[in-house]
């Protein structure tokens, strides 16, 4: 407070928005087979225990505990003959000749020649953010992404192989290292008009 105004100093008062504390999120690690199994190692074995995430960590606020659970694996693509369903399992980023995207065409996603996107029966959303950069200090460049959420369906002109279902599954699109681009390939929760939630896989920590 200015004392000689007695109203707020400039720039001196603002307020918060902040996660409530105790409450549990969880994440995936994921690293490309080629790594080297000692570097992975170390890093499974650094990641547990206390840190401190987000900003204004010297105002006490960001304190996390981290613990490590052994991860389930992915669910196997199920063969749905010339039918493909995608579910996103988060931001997916797509350009197309340089320019960011936010139409899911089948040749941005690698799909064969004659794949055609069934618009009626998808759903789509889509935003544009800009990511913050802690080590620069600094907002990232505008992301222009189709929404975690969306369902792509889109009819084949031959049923994809297995290996080709997986290669699906391993990302799409940019910036797969940083999250975006989680897939979850003919999901058995939208096989039909209802979705069928299965029961939850207890996991263990270790």
């Amino acid at each position: 407070i200015d004392r000689t105004t007695g109203m707020a100093a400039e720039s001196q008062l603002f307020g918060y928005e902040a996660l409530s504390a105790g409450q549990t999120f969880r994440f995936s690690l994921q690293a490309d087979d080629n790594l080297d199994p000692t570097l992975w190692r170390t890093l499974l074995e650094s990641l547990p225990g206390q840190a401190r995430l987000g900003r204004s960590r010297s105002a006490q606020f960001g304190r996390v505990q981290i613990s490590a659970q052994a991860e389930s694996a992915l669910e196997t693509p199920v063969d749905a003959g010339t039918e493909l369903t995608l579910w996103l399992q988060s931001d997916l980023l797509l350009e197309d000749a340089g320019q960011a995207c936010s139409t899911p065409h089948p040749h941005l996603l690698g799909l064969p020649e004659g794949t055609q996107w069934q618009v009626g029966k998808s759903f789509l959303r889509s935003r544009s953010y800009s990511a913050y950069n802690a080590y620069r200090r600094h907002y990232g460049p505008d992301r222009q992404v189709i929404s975690r959420g969306s369902v792509l369906r889109y009819s084949l002109p031959r049923a994809l192989s297995h290996d080709e279902l997986q290669q699906l599954q391993h990302g799409l699109g940019l910036d797969i290292e940083c999250g975006l681009g989680a897939v979850a390939v003919n999901p058995s929760i939208l096989s039909q008009a209802q979705p069928a939630f299965p029961r939850p896989i207890a996991v263990q920590a270790v």
